[in-house]
């Protein structure tokens, strides 16, 4: 027939009614009618309702096409059924929608009849249930479920940033927003990979001690034990160096949490006990001393110093191994040569170090001290790049002393250079290191000080003369106090300029040898006997 809207519906005969042969008996909820064989046509109309039981699970009989059983009298279970396939094979089902009405039906299986009871599918079948009603999870699709959480993590453990990854953007950042450049080359020795310029490993990436160390994990996976494991390996070796490289792990997490590429809870470095820094390192020299460091840097000037043992034990040029895995010739064993006999050292490494010793100055400072920096009017010079930021330095007269005669010394070589301690074989670049040279002098000299120890050994020469912290500070670039006194004046210009003048002639005396000005040495008179009073 044609609907108003000129469409066409299909209706299905009615099936003939079953002639009665009794009188009519009323329906009780507990009898079950007797089974009657199907009428034609009607394959999907479901027998009369009621509890599924063994019995009228048994009594089904199999028909063209599968039908269901519903477990629909008192006490039934929604949605469970028995389906019955026209092979006469017989399954408990679950019949829901997940979301509701708006959503398709999902059939559950719960298992084939015989194995099953109809008591245990029930029970299946209460439990699939109520998960259904409680929280609306379709059973059906949690494999699915568990197959699309396990590919979301494993994409999200693909995608997670290596420890390494993390350095790199780290070092980015901090390239990017400035950071000084002798505090960016100290990430990259731990953190980074740098270029060595020197040594049997020259022009060679190696990887810092905390880069080696941590840098093919996950960040996300990096642990307490880890980061102890790192600074139990260094503690002792280097104890100061091992507590920066933790101090570094957190500021690099705490950056990464910043950056949403690690969780904010996660703090690695939580847990790992530093030691206490040892008894502080000597940080005076006497007078004897430093006649000693004096006589020694006039030796390597004009004669040469004896190698030191601990340069004496580095190796120089191509290792062994590395020629042999280079050319795929051994030979062996090598004999170890003599150590080559002392020769002059370069005179500006030499007087880069009396100018340390005389200004108080850090290494950087001094090696890369130009010749525009310089004010010999107020004598001065104006250094815009330091650790504590731009920063203008006193210079004293044995300070000057050392700068004219590199000036002279220039003039004689016919350099051309920007720099007042410059290279030799290309003035155009300052000094590179001086670290060798004050080796082989503080060997020569007896004596155990590094050469930032020298930036100590002023301040103590400084305090001395009677000079205060506030003023000491100013001199050598120090940055004042926190103390909200310390921030409300500075110390007077004339003030700071004759300490610095004061201080650097004085230990220019102690390496000389001399005496100070003025100065008298009284013989000691016995201490008076208390029981003569």
């Amino acid at each position: 027939m044609l609907t108003r809207g000129g469409s066409r519906r299909v209706t299905r005969a009615a099936p003939p009614l079953l002639p009665s042969t009794g009188p009519a008996v009323p329906s009780s909820p507990r009898a079950s009618a007797p089974l009657q064989p199907p009428a034609q046509g009607a394959e999907h109309r479901p027998p009369p309702a009621g509890r599924l039981t063994k019995r009228r699970v048994d009594a089904a009989a199999p028909r063209e096409r599968p039908y269901y059983l519903s477990d629909a009298g008192p006490g039934g279970i929604p949605g469970f059924a028995v389906r019955v396939w026209p092979t006469g094979r017989k399954s408990f089902v679950l019949r829901y929608r997940p979301g509701g009405r708006a959503t398709p039906e999902t059939v559950q299986t719960i298992g084939e009849h015989g194995p099953f009871t109809v008591e245990q599918a029930r029970a299946v079948a209460q439990q699939l249930r109520a998960d259904v009603t409680a929280a609306r999870l379709d059973p059906t699709r949690a494999p699915q479920a568990r197959r699309a959480r396990a590919q979301a993590a494993h994409r999200e453990a693909r995608e997670a940033v290596t420890v390494a990854e993390l350095f790199d953007r780290f070092l980015a950042d901090r390239e990017r927003h400035g950071t000084k450049p002798g505090t960016l080359d100290g990430y990259r020795r731990l953190l980074g990979a740098p270029v060595r310029k020197l040594g049997a490993q020259k022009g060679a990436a190696i990887a810092g001690p905390v880069r080696a160390a941590l840098g093919a994990k996950k960040a996300k996976d990096v642990t307490s034990r880890d980061v102890r494991a790192l600074y139990d390996a260094h503690r002792d070796a280097k104890p100061a160096a091992a507590r920066r490289m933790v101090k570094l792990i957190q500021t690099v997490y705490r950056f990464g949490a910043d950056e949403e590429l690690v969780p904010r809870d996660l703090e690695p470095w939580r847990g790992v006990r530093l030691a206490k820094p040892g008894a502080p390192r000597r940080a005076a020299l006497s007078r004897d001393e430093y006649a000693a460091l004096g006589a020694a840097l006039d030796t390597a000037e004009r004669e040469g110093l004896p190698v030191a043992p601990a340069w004496q034990a580095r190796g120089r040029g191509v290792s062994a191994a590395r020629k042999a895995k280079a050319t795929g010739r051994t030979r062996g064993p090598y004999r170890r040569t003599a150590p080559a006999a002392p020769r002059p050292q370069n005179p500006v490494l030499v007087a880069c170090l009396r100018f340390l010793a005389v200004t108080g100055w850090r290494r950087s400072e001094a090696k890369g001290l130009r010749w525009d920096a310089l004010d010999a009017e107020r004598r001065t010079a104006r250094l815009e790049e330091t650790k504590t930021g731009r920063s203008e330095r006193p210079l004293g007269r044995a300070a000057w002393v050392i700068i004219d005669a590199q000036r002279a010394l220039q003039r004689a070589l016919g350099i051309d250079t920007p720099f007042v301690f410059p290279q030799l074989e290309n003035p155009t670049r300052p000094v590179a290191e001086v670290t060798h040279v004050w080796s082989h002098a503080r060997h020569a000299a007896g004596l155990a000080l590094t050469l930032h120890g020298l930036r100590h050994a002023f301040t103590t020469v400084a305090r001395e003369l009677g000079y205060g912290d506030h003023v000491i500070a100013a001199v050598i670039g120090h940055q004042l106090g926190s103390s909200q006194t310390s921030r409300y004046g500075l110390a007077p210009g004339d003030v700071v300029a004759e300490a610095a003048d004061r201080t650097g002639a004085a230990i220019a005396d102690r390496l000389a040898g001399r005496a100070p000005a003025g100065a008298q040495v009284l013989p000691l008179r016995p201490a008076a006997d208390p029981r003569s009073a």
